[in-house]
């Protein structure tokens, strides 16, 4: 309605983010409950790619739209949405369900590969923007390119690892997923309300990115930040549910690992499938990121590291991590 009653582009741009709040999280326990009704092996190769729907939706309006510095930023700001905002509330609920703030256990062991595979992810990523500061700068687009391949393969690497790692054995499984989520949906009802939702996703994409300029003239937000903090926010929301409903159904390593998985996820397919689209499209997009940004993922990862390491969590670690977000998101304003 604002769209055809050509109301103001920041007002429209609002509401379009808004909608796409709970579109997202429709395609998210959708694609949850097609996953679990196929088991481990299917169903969870099924839930690695459709996670992203959304979010890859998005891109590629922004790709048409050439709006090459929001899509850049929107990839950045889906890892660093689950690492410095869902993981630091996922702490803060444990910390607090677990009994007057008190520290919860956390098991390294188990969470540790997660870490690993999401570490190679973020060097991958670094790569092109590191070497489009040396000499190794010309060319930079083919580069970019092979960087995109070699992350396809470490993905599809990873989801053979999975489907042969017994579903015990593993932090994140799909069943695990699908209880915390808490979706008790028929597979007919989560087809139905998958294409219904990816559609409106599409038209609300579209109105989303058509307003971005306007919006950052009459709101004051750069590219950038709209595209670490507020596509993140709106188009991942079925991730952040399901880690926060672990964290407070006490499940506290699901938690946790939901919530680096997801960035993963972002890192080894969606980055990837971004090059892909915009070599389709023709557009020079490349994997040269921002510093700030790639400062803010790597800042993520450490931080990570040093909370687990001790195999505890807390609500102050939790809190201390939404600080370096507020911090994040002031500079980038």
């Amino acid at each position: 309605v604002a769209h055809f009653t050509d109301a103001p582009g920041a007002f429209t741009f609002c509401m379009a983010a808004i909608a796409l709040i709970p579109l997202s999280a429709l395609i998210g326990f959708a694609t949850e409950t097609l996953a679990a009704r196929y088991g481990e092996a299917i169903g969870g190769v099924f839930h690695a790619i459709a996670e992203n729907l959304a979010g890859l939706i998005v891109i590629v309006v922004a790709l048409r739209a050439g709006e090459l510095e929001l899509v850049k930023a929107s990839l950045i700001g889906g890892i660093m949405g689950n690492l410095l905002f869902v993981l630091p509330i996922a702490l803060i609920i444990g910390g607090f369900r677990n009994g007057d703030g008190k520290q919860f256990p956390l098991s390294f062991d188990r969470i540790a590969p997660n870490l690993t595979v999401l570490c190679i992810a973020v060097a991958s990523m670094l790569a092109p923007t590191i070497a489009h500061h040396t000499q190794l700068g010309s060319g930079i687009e083919q580069r970019t390119l092979g960087v995109g391949i070699i992350l396809l393969l470490a993905y599809v690497i990873l989801i053979l690892y999975r489907i042969r790692t017994p579903a015990e054995d593993r932090l994140v499984t799909v069943a695990a997923v699908h209880h915390a989520a808490g979706v008790p949906w028929t597979i007919h009802r989560a087809l139905l309300v998958l294409a219904a939702a990816a559609g409106g996703t599409c038209a609300m994409a579209e109105l989303l990115v058509h307003e971005v300029r306007a919006v950052g003239a009459a709101l004051g937000f750069s590219p950038l930040f709209i595209g670490l903090f507020v596509v993140p926010l709106v188009v991942n929301v079925a991730e952040r549910h399901s880690a926060i409903q672990a964290a407070w159904k006490r499940q506290y390593d699901l938690a946790v690992g939901i919530a680096i998985d997801s960035a993963t996820q972002i890192a080894l397919s969606l980055t990837p499938l971004t090059l892909f689209v915009a070599l389709a499209f023709g557009a020079p997009f490349t994997l040269v990121l921002p510093a700030i940004a790639l400062q803010a993922i790597v800042m993520g990862v450490v931080l990570i590291w040093a909370i687990v390491l001790d195999r505890k969590g807390s609500w102050f670690e939790g809190a201390a991590l939404l600080l370096i977000t507020a911090l994040y998101a002031y500079l980038c304003y």
